[in-house]
This record gives C-alpha cells, structure tokens and sequence, in this order.
C-alpha cells in the first residue's frame, strides 16, 4: 500500500484530474486524514506518487469516479 511519506509532491484535484486525461495514471488510493477527510494518492506512469491536499470525504469519491472515467477512455483510445 501507499503510504502519504512517499509522495514526491501536493497537487490539486484538478492537476491528478489532467494526469489522468492524458493516461499518466497508473494507480489510485485513499488515505484518511481526519474526520471526514481524505487524501487521494496517485500512481504516476513515471513511478512517482503524488498526493491530493485533505479534502471532503464526498469530493474524493466524486473524484476517484471521475479518475477511473478517464482510465478506462484512455484504455478504449
């Protein structure tokens, strides 16, 4: 499993959002980081880890849907 100690950088949800449109990501995972609040960490291509900032339980499973999404149009294209 991932831990959040060894990603290499922070970046926005929109950021993992476009690392997904363009096939970089390799694997998803979500870290708890307070009541109610969840930390994406994101499997790059390029074997870097990088993470989301703690964000609402609710944005993170919308976001995971939405990262899958892209996964799986890169897979048909």
């Amino acid at each position: 499993m991932v831990n959040r100690d060894s990603c290499s950088e922070t970046k926005s949800i929109l950021d993992i959002e476009g690392y997904s449109q363009v096939g970089m990501v390799v694997g998803i995972k979500m870290d708890k980081c307070g009541k109610n609040r969840i930390r994406l960490i994101v499997e790059l291509t390029n074997k870097q880890n990088i993470c989301s900032p703690c964000i609402p339980e609710a944005v993170a499973k919308q976001s995971m849907k939405v990262l899958e999404l892209y996964s799986k149009i890169i897979k048909l294209v």
